[in-house]
């Protein structure tokens, strides 16, 4: 389904979109859930569009909390049993055909990172490099998590979109920090 950007006007699919309500007060508040009552306004999922929306600060929250949506999917899916935890695992599900989607901290060894890389790029699985170790960590109530793999094709796919999309929000506040 399309939608059209409140600020720019652009039709686009409604998975590059945010959606935000106006809260009594008069200030936008997104809604990743999609449950919050209408009159709604869809924004490209952009951090200088949703700057241009509602402010730095609305769009400083929504880049953290774009992260943390992905963050908690990712503890649901560890609690579902739907994820692979650690370098040997990973390596073991990814050799076997189960993974797909690699999760790899972006400040791990480069070394494993290489190792594990190669084998899922060698069997086609999506490589998803968003988070640190400590974020992983957290989200799987783990210490210092390096490589995950979901071993659920469904779960993967929503990660993978969830964490895309975080992505190339930070992407475009980094590009506006420069």
């Amino acid at each position: 389904m399309q939608r059209v950007c409140h600020i720019t006007g652009q039709r686009d699919e409604a998975a590059h979109m945010l959606r935000f309500v106006a809260a009594p007060d008069g200030r936008y508040v997104v809604d990743l859930a999609d449950k919050l009552p209408d009159p709604a306004v869809y924004v490209l999922a952009q951090h200088a569009i949703v700057a241009q929306l509602g402010g730095a600060d609305l769009a400083k929250q929504v880049g953290a909390q774009l992260r943390q949506r992905v963050l908690a999917q990712l503890g649901l899916a560890r609690k579902a049993g739907k994820l692979v935890l650690g370098f040997t695992k990973t390596e073991a599900a990814l050799a076997k055909g189960q993974v797909a989607l690699l999760l790899a901290a972006h400040d791990g060894a480069a070394h494993g990172k290489k190792a594990l890389a190669g084998k899922a790029r060698a069997k086609d699985v999506a490589i998803c490099s968003v988070f640190g170790r400590d974020e992983l960590g957290m989200a799987l109530g783990r210490a210092n998590v390096i490589h995950a793999g979901a071993i659920d094709a469904a779960w993967a796919a929503r990660l993978q979109e969830q964490a895309l999309q975080a992505e190339h929000y930070d992407a475009d506040a980094d590009r506006r920090d420069e």
